[in-house]
């Protein structure tokens, strides 16, 4: 199906796609997980901002000892 000229500038400017592959071998415990989840990209994004947050408090703290 074509897109609107309006939609797809929108894309472009500001959507990114992100892709990965994975093995069904060596990742069936990664696979299973992310099936499992009613929306998947909520699932993933959650899991990335979870991990952004503990990145930035351990920096924090790791710096409030250092003074």
């Amino acid at each position: 199906m074509p897109q609107h000229p309006a939609q797809k500038r929108y894309r472009e400017k500001n959507i990114v796609r992100c892709t990965f592959d994975l093995n069904r071998a060596t990742d069936a415990d990664l696979i299973e997980r992310i099936q499992a989840q009613p929306n998947r990209a909520a699932y993933l994004k959650s899991l990335i901002r979870r991990d952004i947050y503990e990145y930035a408090a351990v920096n924090l703290e790791s710096e409030e000892n250092e003074k």
